[in-house]
């Protein structure tokens, strides 16, 4: 809903591009640009959007699994 996924596609081939070779592109299902998790209705998820609800809903478990694993190779 904030950032259309094409933009990270687009980042992701730059670094490349410029010799960044430590690139993962992964989408998180159910997470917003924030890896916090969404509701599945689409009109709470805009109601939950536009009232900044959707700051207190938790991270997603995903975020924190694959921000840990990219970090163990990185290290």
């Amino acid at each position: 809903m904030n950032v259309p996924v094409g933009d990270a596609i687009s980042i992701q081939g730059e670094l490349i591009k410029n010799g960044v070779q430590n690139v993962e592109f992964v989408i998180i299902p159910s997470a917003d640009h924030s890896f916090q998790e969404v509701p599945e209705d689409i009109d709470l998820r805009y109601k939950e959007r536009m009232s900044l609800e959707s700051f207190k809903r938790p991270y997603s478990n995903s975020y924190f699994q694959l921000l840990e694993g990219f970090l163990k190779k990185a290290i």
